[in-house]
């Protein structure tokens, strides 16, 4: 395991420059009916018609011009119509200094009332650091879903790149075990810093790994049970990031074993790409297993 003299020692690395954690607001907690309560998960989809338990009918990571999409909320929506999907989860990625919130809830309240869809309202925020500080803004208001990832490997001084972190496994003052438990560690904090104010998504699990060359067979039994327990413990589902390729097939399959719920995720930069699925309908076909007869 990693104690506290590790992760200290990791934190006052003199080869790996200091970005230190922004200064994050704490968001007050939103009045909205998709804030998850007493451990209920009250806004994911229930209906039928699923494969291997994930609904293909529902992308609950579209982006949008407001950050990393290259379409508006309504050609989202639009391309998730032609899509056939019922449900759509537009997530854009905020720092404690995005200033777009309140239009970004305007458009969406407007997009909902001209289509049969049920369009949610999502934030992507990144993790900071081995506490599970969450990179929010201070104003959370009616935000249904919190995509919860690492756009920098979660480190005890904040986020590292990948450079910093083979800088670190290359002296030998990380193991790639311990940069394990560090991301597994980082990112179930995290989850419950989300809950506190939306319905947690963890968006895509293990995608920083293979950037700092650390095999997915470090992913052992123990690992993948402490975070299928952190997202039983906090109502979290887990995206199949469609984009990123992410979670494995193996990783996924044992998320699922133990009861997490898996949703499908596009990332999709373009609209075209929104409900469009082969990883994601590959990892669900595997989870279903073989045609009975």
């Amino acid at each position: 395991m990693v104690s506290d003299t590790d992760t200290d020692r990791l934190s006052s690395a003199p080869a790996v420059p200091a970005q230190g954690v922004p200064n994050c607001h704490r968001p007050a907690t939103p009045d909205v009916p998709a804030v998850r309560h007493g451990g209920q998960v009250s806004s994911l989809p229930a209906e039928a018609g699923r494969l291997g338990g994930v609904d293909l009918r529902a992308d609950h990571h579209a982006p949008s011009m407001f950050s990393g999409g290259s379409g508006t909320v309504d050609q989202n929506v639009r391309a998730a119509e032609e899509a056939g999907l019922t449900r759509l989860v537009v997530v854009d990625r905020v720092t404690c200094d995005t200033d777009w919130l309140a239009a970004h809830r305007a458009v969406i309240r407007r997009a909902a009332a001209r289509t049969d869809l049920t369009l949610c309202r999502g934030l992507e925020t990144a993790i900071l650091d081995t506490a599970g500080t969450l990179d929010l803004p201070a104003d959370l208001t009616a935000v249904e879903f919190l995509a919860v990832t690492e756009h920098g490997y979660p480190l005890r001084a904040g986020p590292g790149t990948p450079a910093d972190v083979r800088i670190l496994l290359a002296t030998g003052m990380l193991t790639p075990a311990q940069a394990v438990e560090l991301l597994v560690g980082a990112s179930v904090r995290a989850l419950h810093r989300a809950a506190e104010w939306a319905q947690p998504v963890l968006a895509r699990p293990f995608g920083l790994l293979p950037e700092v060359g650390i095999s997915e067979d470090l992913l052992t039994g123990d690992v993948l049970r402490q975070l299928a327990e952190g997202c039983l413990a906090t109502g979290s589902a887990v995206a199949i990031n469609e984009r990123w390729r992410c979670p494995s097939p193996r990783v996924a399959a044992t998320l699922a074993a133990a009861g997490v719920p898996l949703v499908a995720g596009s990332a999709a930069r373009h609209p075209d790409g929104i409900g469009r699925w082969d990883y994601v309908r590959d990892i669900a076909a595997a989870l279903a297993g073989p045609p009975a007869g």
